[in-house]
This record gives structure tokens, C-alpha cells and sequence, in this order.
């Protein structure tokens, strides 16, 4: 007759894996907000981006990324995402999301909304930009890193 407690050892070992390899699962803000890193920081198109904004007046804003983001060819690397420790969470149906990309140590922010069930991009930052004059810091991941050791960022390779 077989141990009965391998058997419990491998049902324990199959789910213990199985729950762990889901935890960097997105959730659909966190997708939402990966694709509009994407659109804009990655591929450069900027009428994708601009269908994802709640507010369309914000789409002039997007260009001059857009165009930047053009010139440099950034690479699909990996990318870091957490929803900000610096948030209140005092709406559920908003969210901030900081991006960091390992590849140029360049860090982004997207704040989406959830309106009527699908979640659109309310704003949005950089923390480099060539137009801009160079590194503009605000939720770096170096710093938040430093001062909330506990934050859970999430890899995603070839976003």
C-alpha cells in the first residue's frame, strides 16, 4: 500500500505552486495601465494612447512623448509595476500606477479610473525627457524602493 501522506504532499506542492506562479497576474487597471505605458513609451502611437484618455484634451499632451518616444526606439524590456504606496486609496475606482524600466532606469506614472467598467487614463508622467531638460524625479523606484522596502512590484517581460 502507497503513503497516503505523498499523495497530500503532492496536492500541497501542486496547489503552493499553482498560487504562486499567479501572483503577478495584472488586474484589469493594472493592464489598462500597462498598455497605455506601452502606446506611448514603447511603440509611439499616439492615436492608441489618445482612445485610452478619459479626458481627450489631453491627447496634445501625449505628442510631443509620442514623438520622443520615435527618436529614441526604446526596446520592449521588462518592466517593474506597483500601484503607488504614496496613494490614499480612498476611491476604489482610482488607482495610481508607477512603471519602472530596468533597461534605462526610466520610471513612469499612469492614474487610471474606472468609468462605467472600463478603466481610462486620467494622467500621466515621466521622469525623463529630453524636451523637458533630463531627469524630472517624482515616485522614482530607487526612492520608493528605499522608503517602502515592502512595496510589491510586479516584473512583466515584453509588456
Amino acid at each position: 500500500m502507497r503513503n497516503p501522506w505523498s499523495a497530500v504532499w503532492l496536492i500541497l506542492t501542486a496547489v503552493f505552486l499553482w498560487t504562486g506562479c499567479k501572483s503577478n497576474d495584472l488586474s484589469d487597471a493594472e493592464q489598462a495601465a500597462v498598455q497605455f505605458y506601452k502606446a506611448v513609451w514603447v511603440q509611439g502611437d499616439l492615436e492608441r494612447a489618445a482612445a485610452m484618455l478619459q479626458d481627450q484634451k489631453k491627447a496634445e499632451d501625449l505628442r510631443w512623448r509620442v514623438e520622443e518616444t520615435r527618436k529614441i526606439r526604446p526596446s520592449n524590456s521588462a518592466i517593474f509595476i506597483t500601484e503607488s504606496p504614496q496613494d490614499p486609496h480612498i476611491q476604489p475606482g482610482l488607482k495610481t500606477y508607477l512603471i519602472y524600466r530596468e533597461a534605462d532606469k526610466k520610471d513612469y506614472m499612469v492614474k487610471v479610473r474606472n468609468v462605467g467598467g472600463k478603466w481610462r487614463v486620467i494622467s500621466f508622467k515621466q521622469s525623463y525627457s529630453l524636451k523637458r531638460g533630463g531627469y524630472n524625479s517624482f515616485e522614482t523606484y530607487e526612492r520608493l524602493s528605499y522608503e517602502h522596502p515592502h512595496t510589491d512590484w510586479k516584473k512583466i517581460e515584453n509588456p
